[in-house]
């Protein structure tokens, strides 16, 4: 009987599992690919933004949600130096 890992469907390809092929633009240090995840909005407030339109509008929405799931965002973080890229 074979491995139960390797007969996951979820289990990457073996290419992408050995490497995500992406590297930290700070430290050079291999990322993790993965996302970043909130059960509340996630939003981007520029420091340039007014305080009244910062309370009035929140900011720009970020992700997506689907009804009854949780917002996600596709992300890299490096474990060297905690550096973390949106898709």
């Amino acid at each position: 009987m074979p491995n139960d890992q390797d007969s996951s469907p979820y289990r990457p390809p073996i290419e992408l599992a050995e490497t995500s092929g992406a590297f930290c633009p700070r430290c050079h240090g291999e990322m993790d690919e993965g996302s970043i995840t909130s059960t509340a909005t996630i939003r981007w407030r520029s420091k340039s933004a007014g305080l009244l339109r910062k309370f009035l509008l929140g900011g720009r929405k970020l992700g997506r949600s689907k009804s009854g799931f949780p917002y996600r965002i596709p992300a890299f973080r490096c474990h060297h130096c905690e550096l973390v890229i949106l898709k």
